[in-house]
């Protein structure tokens, strides 16, 4: 390993240049800091606490396909569900036609992970020159590579993936790769401390304390990147384990960089922070509270497709492997089960406005599970922003619950200087949310009540959900419950719907007041309704990176003056219908604005 020449410049003027440097950088956006950085040869800067060698890399224990790895070989990098082939005289990082999603994957360095799993000095070779071919970037390449999130992922697949492309490289090749990667430690400790508690903040804490363990730096590096990591948890974490975001989605991405620290942490016999191992203890609970019995998580505010590889690596460092609990008030979830059957429902008001880009209008939707599948679910999500789906999924619409008037329960920012400054934040939503629990031996009972409709409509939403101890009944109530009058009182319209998950097959009874369900191959169930209008409509179904999947939904229609009080029931059969009876849903992905679940 090379040894770097230290910079001869006097202390006093280093001191002088890096505090000038920080101070003018406060109050830029990301592209300004990161030109002023590399403007002022923040490498010297940095030389008198700069690290010249990387001392233990910590494990990367996310699902790596080592099949990927010819892939990269031949140029073929299949990223956040694009596919780009780069070959002849062109460059991988300089794609201009990939999407702002897949250039982001690609700068992360993530896909790392799959060129180590191969084992092969073919794939050592290849990692090195990619990394190579990133060192000479002009001024590091293009403004989303310094993106906070995506900083922090190529810091932690640098960290942990540097035995493979270091070990045999020259000495030149490794003095350029220790001093990029202590240029984008000293960006991301300034970038990374700004903004709001969000995820993207956490993960940079994780990976500064990662940075002050692998790499020999200061005296103190590691208790104050412990002290960083230690607020960031008090903050983001709930008491129950969930996460401030309330996207299920989020406790196993925190959790797949954590565990590695806290291995770290050991391996090089340092006490981990006590805030750390509190909040493992509190978040792998968690994830069995959203697991279905598929064994993916529940759909709620941006959660897409399950990374069921992942999610099992997670379980098995789970010592206790006890049954979740019942109820997570802190996020605002409860969860009834049955012999067989799953139930998880969202009372949670929606996230701080600066953490609410995400959020969905889906308070008082449910998710429905049992051994044959999920029955009940909602749209999901996208995590791409700049996606029409992104824009449909977070809509009331798309999520098994009321909605009335085609509105959604939630307002979202439309103002361009509010949407340019914080992302389409939550503008107003539900302030009283209740919920009560009423459990017995021959059932669990829920009541729960929202006023997201009350200053448009003066309307209140109360939904009772009662699954028996069997797992065979599912039995529902929605009220309407007025609690002002208005003037102009006009006939508000309610549309109760139920989203079906793509393999679930459904067919209209010819009364018009059921509909019959086929789960699987050996489950059969009858959903009944009294007090409005049967009816079984398109749905869609969206699950992160994979196409939008059409689907059907439950809908029931009516108007809160006739009738203020909906009964429903799921109810299993044991035998289930004929092939003839059930409709299968296509397969072809549905264009957005498709459909009656996209109104409002």
């Amino acid at each position: 390993m090379s040894v770097l020449r230290p910079v001869n410049w006097s202390a006093n003027l280093l001191v002088f240049r890096l505090v000038s440097l920080l101070f003018a950088a406060a109050g830029h956006d990301l592209r300004r800091l990161r030109r002023r950085i590399w403007r002022s040869g923040m490498p010297g800067l940095l030389a008198a606490r700069r690290a010249e060698r990387i001392s233990i890399a910590p494990p990367d224990i996310r699902a790596a396909d080592p099949l990927r790895a010819p892939e990269i070989y031949a140029g073929r990098f299949a990223l956040a569900g694009q596919i780009v082939v780069v070959g002849g005289e062109d460059r991988v990082f300089e794609m201009p036609q990939a999407s702002a999603d897949w250039r982001r994957e690609l700068h992360s360095f993530s896909w790392l992970r799959h060129l180590r799993s191969a084992g092969t000095e073919v794939a050592a070779v290849k990692a090195r020159s990619l990394v190579e071919e990133w060192l000479g970037l002009r001024r590091g390449g293009e403004p989303l590579a310094w993106e906070v999130e995506t900083l922090t992922r190529r810091v932690i697949a640098w960290l942990s993936h540097a035995p493979m492309f270091l070990e045999g490289a020259d000495s030149g090749f490794y003095a350029r790769f220790m001093r990029s990667l202590n240029v984008q430690l000293a960006f991301l400790e300034r970038a990374g401390s700004g903004g709001p508690h969000d995820l993207a903040r956490l993960r940079a804490a994780i990976a500064l304390a990662m940075a002050a363990l692998c790499l020999p730096r200061r005296k103190g590096a590691v208790q104050r990147a412990g002290r960083r990591l230690s607020a960031e948890l008090d903050a983001q974490v709930f008491a129950d384990g969930g996460h401030i975001s309330r996207d299920p989605g989020a406790i196993p991405e925190i959790l797949l960089d954590l565990l590695p620290l806290r291995q770290t942490y050991l391996a090089t016999a340092t006490d981990p922070p006590e805030r750390l191992i509190s909040a493992v203890e509190r978040m792998m609970p968690m994830i069995r509270f959203f697991r279905h019995r598929d064994g993916s998580l529940a759909h709620f505010n941006g959660m897409g497709a399950t990374r069921t590889g992942e999610l099992a690596t997670l379980l098995a460092y789970d010592d206790v492997r006890g049954e979740p609990l019942k109820t997570a008030p802190h996020s605002g979830f409860e969860r009834l089960t049955g012999l067989g059957a799953t139930v998880i429902m969202d009372t949670g008001r929606p996230p701080p406005t600066r953490l609410s880009a995400r959020a969905h209008a889906g308070c008082l939707s449910f998710e429905f599970s049992t051994n044959a599948g999920v029955i009940v679910t909602n749209c999901g999500g996208s995590r791409r922003l700049d996606s029409r789906w992104t824009e449909v999924c977070r809509s009331t619409a798309a999520h098994s619950t009321v909605t009335l008037n085609d509105a959604s329960s939630l307002r979202f920012a439309a103002r361009p200087w509010i949407v340019e400054r914080l992302g389409p934040v939550v503008m107003a939503g539900p302030r009283a949310i209740g919920a009560e629990r009423a459990d017995d031996e021959e059932a669990q009972d829920i009541a729960a009540s929202h006023d997201g409709y009350s200053r448009r409509f003066g309307i209140v939403h109360d939904r009772r959900l009662v699954l028996s101890a069997d797992g065979g009944r599912l039995d529902g109530q929605d009220s309407f419950i007025a609690e002002r009058a208005r003037r102009k009182r006009k006939d508000d319209r309610f549309a109760i719907r139920f989203h079906l998950h793509p393999l679930v097959h459904s067919a209209m009874t010819a009364s018009g007041n059921s509909v019959l369900l086929r789960v699987g191959s050996q489950e059969a169930w009858e959903f009944f309704a009294e007090g409005a209008q049967v009816s079984l409509e398109p749905s869609v179904y969206v699950n992160g990176p994979e196409p939008p999947r059409r689907c059907q939904q439950i809908v029931l229609a009516g108007t809160c003056r006739q009738q203020k009080i909906v009964v429903w029931s799921f109810i299993r059969f044991h035998q289930p219908p004929d092939d003839g009876d059930a409709t299968t849903p296509e397969s072809a992905p549905p264009e957005p604005g498709w459909g009656d679940l996209f109104k409002g």
